[in-house]
């Protein structure tokens, strides 16, 4: 995982914006990418938010910096006021769930995002799913825009050719 993990933090830098307030860790697991990024960013509150509370045990169990905080949330209700996060990523998140949950996701990370501030997230392109078929890499750029962001860059290739890296900013 270790240079897995590296690459992502590169390419989650390349965005995130200077001096952020709150970085918010979708589906944050037992901490991988939070933890680094509180050492990078000391002066940010990063949160790591997930859905199971076993992975958060194991996420409390690590030495963590003060600055982050684990919550417990399904993405659809975070767990964090309107308007104040700075950068908000997921990673490996949206590709285990419908685009239907995808849109709601965005929508609902896109309501916690202070203006200006980035979502960057990752999806599988151009692959066909059995239960609700083929998503096109048209879609995720749609999640975003319906959820009042605008689309400010795409990147592929990175750990996977198939992966789809959207980056969109709140007005």
């Amino acid at each position: 995982f270790e240079s897995t993990t590296l690459t992502v933090l590169n390419l989650l830098g390349e965005w995130i914006p200077d001096n952020p307030g709150r970085i918010l860790d979708l589906g944050c697991g037992p901490g991988r990418m939070t933890l680094p990024l509180a050492h990078r960013f000391p002066n940010a509150e990063v949160i790591g938010c997930d859905i199971s509370e076993k992975m958060l045990a194991l996420a409390r169990g690590r030495e963590a910096p003060s600055n982050v905080r684990w919550v417990k949330g399904d993405g659809l209700l975070i767990p964090i006021a309107d308007t104040s996060v700075s950068f908000a990523f997921e990673v490996v998140v949206f590709q285990h769930n419908e685009p239907h949950v995808c849109a709601a996701l965005t929508a609902e990370v896109a309501r916690t995002l202070e203006p200006g501030g980035v979502f960057m997230f990752q999806t599988i392109e151009n692959v066909d799913f059995d239960d609700w078929g083929h998503l096109a890499p048209e879609v995720p750029a749609a999640w975003a825009t319906s959820a009042g962001l605008e689309v400010i860059g795409t990147t592929r290739g990175v750990i996977y050719s198939d992966w789809l890296w959207t980056i969109a900013q709140k007005p």
